[in-house]
């Protein structure tokens, strides 16, 4: 049995190790448990080398002739690993879970969970917590398992009790755990403010806010009580940890307009698009929030013309050329206001709505009379315009 290691250890290649392993198999017999976990220890560094396949085939091999519960269980294992959920499972049902320490068990629970046994899942893990409940991986599973499904009450339940009682964990799984736990409890049809705002009460020296992630969820939550400017700090404290985090700065840019700061606005709007790859949809989503507290940059307008050809839909497309209208006629530039006739694309765009714009451009100009023709047409065909009731009024009540 010695020549044999000595054989394997001679050999650098894996591949000819496995071809060692082969030839001397039939004739291969361990005078005690040591050699045997000795060669299994081997047979695991390949496939932890990227040599997965030979693992599993030297697992194969040995079960044909040592054929054992540990050795399924092995089996099971590393085709776990590589992603073949249906053979792990086969072999995982040549496996009596009950003789198996912790870890092992949970594997058998993830096999389950692979290939969609959810009862024996569920039973499995509830076993765990009851064989060893001081251990918190099997609740993290649970809390995954029914966040799958669906049920994020009980995915709820779990995360509260490991917030609870596992205070000793290192904090970098606790504030895993108190991430995922906000996340549900944002998903809620009512969202419990004390609640969630006690979870960031808990141990603040040891689970300080460190990543991006927690913050765009605590941005999000106080967006969702209204409180954006509580909302905006913590898009702040975000950003400084992580400068590209593209949902911060969309919920930022939300935050500011209802805070109404039109300076802060056209600020954060362009760095968020300087940070935009070219041609990036994320552009129709400043663009919404743009019109909403109606403040255009160059940068945006820019854009928006390179991305105008992409667009599919009227909708989309008017909403581009009502952009670009407003930002020149809120500098007086009529001319280029006007050369959105030249500049894109029409062909697709109604006449009503086309008529809009160039009433809008007139009215500005002060042209009234001939801004009257183009908006009747507009109104009476019931163009989709915020402004356009208004510019109707003050046509009629200047007559």
């Amino acid at each position: 049995m010695d020549n044999f290691f000595d054989l394997i250890e001679s050999s650098p290649a894996i591949e000819d190790q496995y071809k060692i392993l082969k030839r001397a198999l039939k004739k291969l017999e361990f005078s005690n448990k040591e050699q045997y976990e000795q060669l299994l220890n081997r047979i695991e560094s390949w496939g932890q080398s990227g040599y997965r396949h030979l693992q599993i085939q030297s697992y194969l091999d040995l079960y044909e002739k040592y054929p054992s519960s540990a050795l399924a269980f092995y089996l099971g294992q590393a085709y776990l690993m590589v992603g073949q959920f249906d053979k792990a499972n086969q072999w995982i049902e040549k496996v009596d879970s009950n003789q198996l320490p912790l870890e092992a068990r949970l594997v058998v629970a993830d096999v389950h969970l692979n290939v969609g046994h959810l009862n024996q899942t569920k039973k499995e893990l509830e076993a765990i917590i009851k064989d060893f409940p001081r251990d918190y991986r099997a609740y993290v599973k649970m809390s995954h398992f029914y966040r799958l499904q669906g049920i994020n009450e009980k995915a709820i339940q779990y995360l509260e009790t490991l917030m609870e009682y596992f205070i000793s964990e290192p904090a970098s799984l606790r504030r895993q755990w108190r991430t995922q736990l906000l996340e549900l409890y944002l998903t809620s049809e009512r969202i419990d403010a004390v609640k969630i705002k006690d979870l960031f009460n808990q141990d603040p020296d040891n689970l300080a806010i460190e990543t991006a992630d927690e913050c765009y969820l605590l941005a999000h939550f106080y967006a969702q009580i209204n409180d954006f400017q509580h909302s905006n700090d913590y898009c702040e404290q975000g950003l400084a940890l992580e400068a590209d985090h593209f949902e911060l700065r969309l919920l930022q840019l939300d935050n500011l307009t209802w805070l109404n700061d039109r300076e802060g606005f056209a600020l954060r709007l362009d760095q968020l698009l300087k940070r935009l790859p070219p041609f990036d949809a994320t552009i129709m989503d400043c663009l919404v929030l743009a019109n909403r507290i109606k403040v255009y940059t160059a940068k945006l307008i820019d854009l928006l013309e390179a991305f105008y050809p992409l667009l599919e839909n009227t909708e989309d497309q008017f909403l581009v050329l009502s952009a670009y209208v407003s930002f020149y006629l809120d500098r007086k530039d009529y001319h280029q206001a006007n050369l959105f006739m030249e500049k894109f694309d029409l062909a697709s765009i109604d006449e009503a709505l086309l008529a809009y714009l160039k009433g809008k451009i007139l009215f500005d100009q002060g042209e009234k009379a001939a801004a009257k023709d183009y908006l009747e047409l507009a109104w009476n065909q019931q163009v989709a315009a915020e402004d356009l009731e208004d510019l109707i009024q003050q046509l009629t009540t200047s007559k």
